[in-house]
């Protein structure tokens, strides 16, 4: 079992930016998407 701090739903660009701030902060993060994050629905 993986533990995190923080647990990021969706990997577009607010997702992506929310767990860089997360690790910035000095949490674990990870993300969970639907979709592969090269192809997130951010433009």
């Amino acid at each position: 079992m993986l533990e995190h701090d923080v647990l990021v739903i969706g990997a577009g660009l607010a997702g992506m930016r929310a767990a860089i701030a997360a690790r910035d902060e000095g949490a674990n993060a990870a993300i969970i998407s639907k979709v592969h994050p090269v192809r997130s629905h951010s433009s």
